[in-house]
Order: structure tokens, then sequence, then C-alpha cells
């Protein structure tokens, strides 16, 4: 699947030197990629683009800031998507080495 330069929505906290990402999947639903804990920059790009996050994915344990994952799966019923080998203590869907989840059409690969 080719994936489109716009989709991809930047969204940089410069004071705690976080990348987070917005993945606009095409069909009104969106990827949150190691969103802050701060919601309110995410919330602001999703709505202007009228996209529902329906998934949230830490790609690491974050030992400098809390993950706004947990919070996204609460108030949007996004799937928490992490590491299996992080032993997190909420729901997720656990993810290891050449494991993929369907995002409709964009496929998540798992690293430990």
């Amino acid at each position: 699947m080719g994936f489109p330069e716009d989709h991809l929505i930047p969204l940089v906290d410069e004071g705690l030197g976080n990348s987070a990402y917005l993945v606009d999947l095409g069909d009104g639903r969106a990827l949150a990629v190691d969103a802050s804990r701060d919601l309110r920059a995410l919330r602001t790009a999703a709505e202007r683009r009228g996209l529902t996050v329906a998934y949230a994915a830490d790609t690491h344990l974050h030992a400098d800031f809390l993950s706004g994952a947990v919070q996204l799966g609460h108030d949007h019923g996004a799937s928490i998507l992490a590491s299996v080998a992080g032993g997190r203590a909420f729901d997720h869907h656990g993810l290891a080495d050449g494991d993929e989840v369907d995002l409709g059409g964009l496929t998540a690969g798992g690293r430990s």
C-alpha cells in the first residue's frame, strides 16, 4: 500500500523534546503514535481532519513522560498497541517481533 505523505501529521512538543504523530488511515480513523499525556494538540489535529482516533501505539516505554495512550483508550475507545515485553499493567494489544496488526490497509508491525 502506498502511503500519502500528507496522512502523517507530526505533533512536536519542544518542551518535552517529544515527537508524536497522528496517522490518517484514510477512512476517517487515525492512529496516534507516542501520544504525550497532554492530548490537546493531537485532538485538535484529529478534529481539523474529521478523524476519530481508533488506535494508540507506544513505540517504547517512556521514562521521560507519561503516555496519552490510556486516555485515548478511555475517551475514544482507541485500541492500544504496545510491546508485549513492556509488561504494562493496563489493557493493550501486546506486540512482539514479527507481529502485525491490520489497521484497515495499513499494517503495523511489532518490535520488542
